[in-house]
């Protein structure tokens, strides 16, 4: 150590940056971070909210315990597979039709041709 330890205090104490003085005196002083952490710490200095003391780990955060009564187990609803295949049926032809680019009245055409798709399927039923 080149500096006393109240020389070290007081360089830091004065320091525009004191995370990044931390290093510059551990260079100065020819030791590590912690080093001169301790020193710090030991004059009274407090370190910048991101730093922990030598030895010493931040404390993890607890996890949130999930309240058993807050959320009831959702049972799935039936699913009719007649709508399933249709609304199936419904997003293929949107995605080919996405695909390739359709005029105006193409695209009326589609619309007309699946709304009688699915009044013929509903008969079917």
């Amino acid at each position: 150590m080149t500096m006393a330890p109240e020389e070290i205090c007081r360089e830091y104490r004065q320091a525009k940056a004191p995370t990044k003085q931390i290093q510059i005196l551990a260079d100065l002083n020819g030791c590590k971070k912690d080093e001169i952490k301790r020193i710090l710490i030991d004059g009274g200095e407090k370190l910048p909210g991101n730093m922990t003391a030598p030895g010493e780990r931040k404390a993890p955060k607890a996890m949130p315990v999930p309240d058993e009564t807050a959320t009831a187990p959702v049972k799935p609803e039936p699913v009719n597979r007649s709508d399933r295949a249709a609304v199936m049926a419904m997003r293929i032809l949107r995605d080919r039709l996405m695909r390739t680019s359709l005029a105006d009245n193409e695209w009326a055409d589609f619309c007309q041709f699946a709304r009688g798709v699915m009044a013929m399927w509903e008969a079917m039923e």
